[in-house]
């Protein structure tokens, strides 16, 4: 029956019985209605705000921080700097930091605006004063050359006093904040999406197809709604095909592999849009005539899907438009052996980094300037942490490096009992998951037989064992492995025995033994924004898998594509390679590189 609301607060039930509102009388109780007043804020109840907070005798925050929030939002920093004085902060100490993060504010806006001289006066005035993060004050000091509002903008990471830079502000500094004085941003709708992501993190086959509802106990997604389907059989390449990648949205997928010819496709319909190869039909003929024909070991595509970076056994790092399949950049001369992994800084237009087989990784300025270079082992493998705080490699030598992108100095060096061969770390920046084969002892020619190996999952940059999943066959070959799902609640990896394995990360379980490849599968790839994933096989095809209904045999060969010919411009398919060819071409990870 409907409830009726009386003006007097009271609220009439079925029965006729009256309940008086309260104050609540526990911590719980007060806490439960500050974050639903919030909430009903939040959503534009204002009415509803009022009530609650008449009836109850609760207010979501005090005056004080009210002006404290009004006076960060509006850019009165006087008045935010007096605020904070009298704030409960969860330790005393951090006061220096949440001035500096408000003066480094105040500053990058005066720069905007183009008031240098008053920007240089706060530099010096107010921030040096507080000796506080040394190298971030050098670093702001170098962006009083910053040509305009938008290469201050660019080179900062920042989104500008007309962006999301002062609510980002106040999500930061309310960090320092104690909870009793300050409620975190939307802390209700926090909470209720932690609850989901706990569901989901407990459910073996999510997708990104399935609302998880808060009214239902316990969410649980049939094995069905997974994509363990394959859709769809991609045949451009001639050989194995060593990498396969999504771009940030989904919208493009890239492969590459021994027969140098990188292949970017459009998802929406997984027809390829170009085939890019550096030789011509002439360097072709000549390369497997002298027993050179050299691969692209690893693909990348930067942040906002302009430039795909390829690297190459013959020491270049090429940036491709992903519009026009030009060639943007050639580096030749930066590694003297070959480079065997690359990846973009976070943001555009930040620059990159590139593991080599020299011994040495590079970073690199937008237009593929070094600015610094770390003396390692051999590397296979490097990354760079979402949030922009971390490279990470690993070596031949078993090696595991962190290094601190701001500083440069090396975090960690962790040398391991396995051939470690790929890492992926997760968009939180938080953990990372290496794949990892045995290792040949020293003194023994060869390679071992592919055995059950481990894909092992570390903390960032503690270098904590989180866990490890056990199933797929690693010895003789390069296997990668890649977080899915919608929260990374899985992990994918290749294997020797040409399957695919899928584990649910939280467990440990082996969910899925997937077949459909011939040869070894060595590189798989999760879509980042539907349900679908893409698997490379030594078989020489791509293979696509979603919810469905798997391929048949008249949709395979209608989705056969044929070779493109090698012309003799730059952009070109590669020709057959012969057997032989293309056992001195192999992945083995002793003899590859």
């Amino acid at each position: 029956m409907k409830a009726e609301t009386h003006s007097n607060g009271h609220v009439a039930h079925g029965n006729g019985s009256h309940t008086k509102a309260e104050r609540p009388t526990s911590i719980q109780d007060e806490e439960t209605v500050r974050l639903i007043i919030q909430a009903l804020g939040d959503m534009g109840y204002t009415d509803a705000v009022r009530t609650l907070s008449r009836e109850s005798g609760v207010s979501v925050e005090s005056a004080l921080v009210e002006d404290f929030r009004n006076s960060i939002l509006t850019g009165g920093w006087a008045a935010a700097e007096r605020a904070l004085k009298d704030l409960e902060l969860n330790h005393a100490a951090q006061q220096s930091e949440v001035l500096f993060l408000i003066r480094e504010q105040k500053f990058l806006e005066l720069l905007e605006s183009q008031q240098a001289s008053a920007a240089l006066i706060t530099l010096r005035t107010e921030l040096s004063p507080l000796g506080h993060n040394t190298e971030r004050l050098h670093f702001l000091s170098s962006l009083i050359m910053a040509s305009s509002p938008q290469d201050l903008c660019s080179r900062s990471n920042w989104t500008g006093r007309e962006g999301d830079s002062r609510h980002a502000l106040l999500r930061k500094v309310s960090t320092y904040i104690s909870p009793n004085s300050m409620i975190p941003e939307a802390r209700l709708a926090t909470l209720l999406n932690a609850a989901r992501n706990a569901q989901i993190e407990d459910c073996l086959y999510h997708t990104t197809n399935n609302r998880v509802s808060f009214l239902i106990p316990n969410h649980a997604c049939p094995r069905s709604s997974f994509p363990l389907h394959n859709s769809h059989v991609l045949r451009s390449h001639t050989d194995e095909v060593w990498h396969v990648q999504y771009s940030g949205s989904g919208r493009y997928l890239a492969s590459t592999g021994a027969d140098g010819l990188i292949v970017v496709y459009d998802v929406r319909n997984m027809r390829p849009i170009h085939h890019l190869n550096l030789r011509t039909s002439e360097d072709i003929k000549r390369d497997k005539k002298d027993g050179k024909l050299k691969g692209i070991t690893y693909i990348a595509f930067n942040s906002d899907e302009t430039l795909l970076m390829t690297c190459s056994q013959d020491n270049v790092i090429v940036h491709w438009d992903i519009v026009t399949g030009a060639i943007m950049n050639q580096i030749t001369n930066a590694h003297l052996e070959s480079v065997s992994s690359a990846c973009w800084l976070p943001g555009t237009n930040s620059g990159f980094v590139s593991g080599g087989l020299d011994k040495r990784i590079i970073l690199y300025d937008d237009k593929g300037g070094i600015i610094h270079v770390w003396e390692t082992e051999r590397i296979y493998d490097v990354k760079v942490s979402n949030d922009g705080k971390y490279v990470i490699a690993i070596s031949t030598e078993s090696g595991l490096y962190i290094f601190d992108l701001e500083t440069k100095d090396r975090l960690a060096l962790l040398h391991t009992d396995f051939e470690l061969t790929s890492l992926n770390i997760s968009k939180d920046s938080r953990r990372m998951i290496i794949s990892c084969s045995p290792k040949v002892p020293k003194g023994r020619s060869g390679s071992p037989k592919a055995q059950t190996m481990e894909v092992q999952e570390w903390s960032i940059p503690d270098l904590n064992l989180l866990r490890k999943v056990t199933g797929q066959k690693q010895g003789e070959f390069v296997i990668r492995s890649c977080y899915a799902g919608e929260l990374e609640q899985f992990i994918l990896s290749g294997s020797e025995d040409s399957d695919v394995y899928l584990w649910h990360r939280k467990s440990g379980t082996l969910l899925e033994q997937i077949k459909g490849h011939s040869k070894i599968v060595g590189a798989v790839a999760w879509n980042p924004t539907a349900p679908q994933w893409a698997s490379a096989s030594d078989d020489r095809t791509v293979r696509i898998w979603e919810v469905g209904t798997d391929v048949d045999a008249e949709a395979e060969q209608r989705l056969a594509l044929p070779t493109v010919q090698p012309d003799d411009g730059a952009h070109s398919s590669a020709t057959e390679i012969s057997t032989s060819e293309r056992r001195q071409s192999s992945r083995n990870i002793h003899e590859f590189w």
